[in-house]
């Protein structure tokens, strides 16, 4: 009987550790998409950008599913231990992390990257839409000095400006 609550509780330890480690590929996948939005930002490719965006919201989606795969795997753990609220203790210890897993210290490590890139991603973002904005009223004020000029001229072609323009 102690044998076999061991075997499902080590089993159950393998399923999470199996989904963590699904979890720090997707993380990873993250990453590289994050700094793919970087070089669409930096290229002016909306296309691109919004690709990777939407990559993004799809694999938070699966990150989120794995989450309550989880979930329901360390409660079933702690049932079988007898305590509540078990966390995963891994079985794959690595030297110089202190950590029950060291994947959750290696997600935790990207996701840290993650946010760092995505907010650097946001100022370029926002600072190249404020240059498109200036852009655009330089072009407005052109187009309108423009409008004015024939408008005052008087060798303007016959028609409207806006006909010209």
């Amino acid at each position: 009987m102690a044998h076999e609550l061991f075997s499902d509780i080590a089993s159950l330890e393998e399923r999470i550790h199996s989904c963590r480690e699904e979890q720090l590929a997707l993380y990873k996948r993250l990453l590289e998409l994050s700094h793919a939005q970087r070089g669409a930002i930096a290229r002016g490719d909306t296309d691109a950008l919004l690709w990777a965006t939407e990559e993004k919201g799809r694999l938070i989606e699966r990150i989120d599913a794995i989450d309550i795969r989880l979930a329901g795997l360390i409660d079933d753990a702690s049932i079988l231990a007898g305590k509540e609220g078990l966390s995963h203790l891994c079985p794959y210890k690595e030297p110089g992390i202190d950590s029950a897993c060291p994947l959750n210290v290696k997600i935790a490590q990207i996701i840290k990257t993650i946010l760092e890139t995505d907010r650097e991603n946001q100022a370029i973002l926002e600072e190249a839409i404020g240059a498109a904005g200036d852009e655009i009223k330089q072009l407005d004020s052109g187009g309108k000095a423009v409008k004015a000029y024939w408008r005052r001229s008087p060798e303007s072609p016959a028609g409207s400006v806006d006909d010209v323009f």
